[in-house]
């Protein structure tokens, strides 16, 4: 009795230490007994080694626990966030509404330079919201030709702006 007792307190280090070092989680043992119950409750008749079975489900556990705490973490700050968000004031000061217009303005220069059918094409599918394909049977082109117009639009005006 005494020596199966101290042949399982050997595995179970065994295990909380290859769980431990892989996940360097000082939970690792909450993590094991989690994952032993598991294969207790399921008895799996098909694994073939059950102590790599137990230890990656272990990780597994341990895995989704830190991705729950981030989770959280992320969302405690989205709260506080949006309470900032809440007090701030809701208009643009000055010199953001000087730098918005001063870019829509380069944007309309370099939109004025583009030929008359790809800002037909670019003001259909941004503006108007019309699917490529609806572009393509209107104007009589291609789903590939209008695909290329947009492209090489929006690499135009990417540059242009910069």
């Amino acid at each position: 009795m005494i020596k199966n007792f101290l042949t399982y307190q050997k595995e179970w280090a065994v295990l909380c230490r290859k769980v431990r070092s892989i996940t360097q989680d000082s939970d690792a043992e909450d993590h094991v007994q989690s994952a032993l119950m598991r294969f207790i409750e399921k008895k799996p008749e098909d694994v073939g080694n059950k102590e790599a079975y137990v230890v990656r489900s272990a990780v597994n556990k341990a895995s989704n626990s830190r991705r729950h705490r981030s989770i959280v973490q992320i969302l405690s700050i989205h709260k506080d966030y949006d309470i900032l968000q809440e007090e701030a004031c809701p208009n643009p000061l000055p010199d953001e509404i000087y730098s918005a217009r001063q870019r829509f303005e380069k944007l309309q220069e370099g939109y004025n330079q583009l030929s008359e059918r790809t800002r037909q094409i670019l003001f259909l599918h941004r503006i108007e919201k019309v699917p490529y394909k609806d572009i393509a049977l209107k104007l009589g082109i291609s789903e590939s030709a209008v695909e290329k117009h947009i492209a090489k639009a929006l690499v135009f005006l990417s540059t242009w702006i910069e």
